[in-house]
Formats: C-alpha cells, sequence, structure tokens
C-alpha cells in the first residue's frame, strides 16, 4: 500500500497563490481609482502644456467615473 500525503501537506507543494488574483481574476483596478489616476495624470499633461493630451485623458476620467475625476481636480 502507497502512502499518500494527507490534504493539508498535499496543498504545500502547490504553486502559491498568486497576490494579484482576486477571486480567480486579475485585479484591475476599479473604476473610480482608474478614473482618478487619468485625471491626475491629465492635470499634469496640463501643466506641462499638453493641453490637448490633459482635456483627451480628462474627458476619459469622466466617462469612466465622473465624482472621482472631479474630485482630483478640485484638489489641485
Amino acid at each position: 500500500m502507497s502512502q499518500s500525503k494527507p490534504p493539508a501537506e498535499a496543498s504545500k507543494d502547490a504553486a502559491p497563490e498568486d497576490v494579484n488574483l482576486k477571486h480567480g481574476k486579475p485585479h484591475l483596478p476599479d473604476r473610480a481609482e482608474e478614473a482618478h489616476n487619468l485625471a491626475v495624470e491629465a492635470l499634469d499633461e496640463m501643466k506641462h502644456g499638453n493641453k490637448e493630451e490633459g482635456k483627451f485623458l480628462l474627458d476619459e476620467a469622466k466617462q469612466l467615473d465622473p465624482k472621482a475625476a472631479e474630485e482630483v481636480v478640485k484638489s489641485k
């Protein structure tokens, strides 16, 4: 008779869990976080004279989450 490992020991041999996975799916920033990041980037572009790129990024941010984008604009 062969000896098998108990389930607890067998799981130790499994590959480590990917910390970027959330419920079996890759973690993606939520819409508010992405909108925030885009709005920050937009303001940075505008600050450096890239008005068209900044406006484009800000419009993208507003489409994702208008409140998050507006909070960034008001805070600057």
